[in-house]
């Protein structure tokens, strides 16, 4: 093996050596070659030229030349493609990043519609003209009556609330669910609070469970923008 080079490299072949005037042996011959045989001049050990050497010389400047240049490129390469890959890859944005936007929470109006059981609360909402006021800064505690409660009011009742010359009465009802301030769960605490309409309703804590006027709490802390919202499970409605 040429010493010049590593294993993974290229090594000199046969025309190498008659490029610079030098025949190498077959296998044959260095076996009949014994050190006896060149003492008893069977085999004189033939003379190297000055010219010889100098093509020899020459012939490995020439191979490090190729074989340096060989390196470089190949190193170049490896740069301008690892630099591609680094340019084109997606930075993927850190979790603790304080830079990258907040994700904004829904208010309770958006936030009661994202929730399937508070369908016909949202639609009341709307067909009471409460939209804005549910959406605006507050906070509000809101004690959101289920799709469930509302099938248990008097059958034709809530039919007859969604119509719009019914639309204040159907205010004053759901403004009776709505208190101000955000009272969390673990805040609640039994006595008489004023809602939106300017009435009170009586909230009782018993057995580890919040009753609002006639109503069971039965979900709590739905977290929003401007408020909070607890889900019952009956519509509360003045006699």
């Amino acid at each position: 093996m040429n010493p010049l080079f590593t294993d993974s490299e290229p090594s000199f072949n046969l025309s190498d050596f008659s490029a610079i005037g030098l025949r190498p042996q077959t296998p044959r011959e260095s076996l009949n070659d014994s050190p006896a045989s060149y003492k008893s001049g069977q085999h004189p050990i033939p003379a190297i030229s000055g010219a010889c050497v100098n093509g020899t010389l020459e012939f490995i400047e020439k191979q490090t030349h190729k074989h340096t240049k060989m390196k470089a490129y190949l190193t170049i390469t490896t740069m301008a493609a690892a630099l591609a890959v680094a340019t084109l890859t997606p930075q993927r944005a850190s979790a603790a990043d304080p830079s990258a936007p907040a994700v904004a929470m829904p208010d309770i109006v958006a936030a009661a519609a994202s929730k399937p059981e508070l369908s016909t609360l949202v639609t009341a909402i709307k067909a009471a003209e409460l939209v804005t006021v549910l959406q605006g800064q507050g906070p509000f505690t809101v004690f959101a009556p289920t799709n469930a409660a509302f099938k248990k009011l008097p059958a034709g009742q809530l039919e007859d609330l969604l119509k719009p010359e019914n639309r204040m009465k159907l205010a004053k009802i759901l403004k009776g669910h709505v208190i101000k301030g955000r009272v969390k769960a673990s805040d609640v605490k039994a006595g008489e609070v004023k809602t939106l309409d300017g009435e009170e309703v009586e909230i009782a804590v018993q057995n580890g469970k919040v009753s609002y006027g006639n109503a069971t709490v039965i979900a709590t802390d739905m977290s929003t923008a401007n408020g909070i919202i607890h889900e019952i499970d009956t519509v509360v409605v003045e006699d």
